[in-house]
């Protein structure tokens, strides 16, 4: 019988030994291809070797996670969707919470005053005319034109403005004269 990492083909007079990339199961004459997350399949010992926790299996090597992909121990990284992070070193992707920007796709960062995200795309700036004191919500965006006596005259901004004597505040602005 054919030992486990071996070759024996029809007619040949003894075993030839696989190859690192050939699965040599003890008593067949033709080796199969050796599985893209088995790191060497010379030795039955080797069969149960994975890569590390944050690594890939890459050309038979280990290969470390990159930042902004999620990996398989079982081979290949692909880069996180839309609305996700995943630091260096780890295998999996975080959900990016509301309030931050996640559009590196390898980190989460909060998102400035003035500004929102819901999505953890892209964050996006307070329009003229509002006001927008909650970073994690559009919904706590604040209409200036619907309070009476404020407006809000520049963007990226987290409160309304207090019309100043001499001047009108119709729809969120501020103008000369009564």
């Amino acid at each position: 019988m054919c030992p486990f990492g071996s070759k024996c083909p029809l007619g040949a007079p003894s075993p030839t030994p696989c190859t690192s990339s050939e699965l040599c199961f003890a008593g067949t004459s033709t080796p199969m291809v050796c599985p893209s997350y088995i790191k060497d399949c010379s030795s039955e010992s080797s069969l149960n070797e994975r890569c590390s926790a944050g690594e890939f299996l890459a050309s038979g090597t280990c290969t470390a996670c990159q930042a902004g992909q999620t990996c398989s121990d079982l081979g290949g990284a692909v880069s996180v969707s839309t609305g996700y992070f995943s630091p260096a070193g780890v295998n999996y992707a975080y959900l990016c919470p509301a309030g931050f920007d996640c559009s590196s796709g390898n980190e989460a960062v909060a998102v400035p005053s003035g500004w929102y995200s819901t999505d953890g795309g892209t964050p996006t700036v307070c329009p003229v005319g509002s006001a927008c004191p909650d970073p994690t919500s559009p919904l706590s965006n604040i209409d200036c034109a619907l309070l009476d006596g404020f407006y809000q005259d520049e963007t990226a901004q987290t409160s309304c403005k207090l019309c100043t004597a001499g001047h009108k505040c119709l729809g969120g602005l501020i103008s000369s004269g009564p």
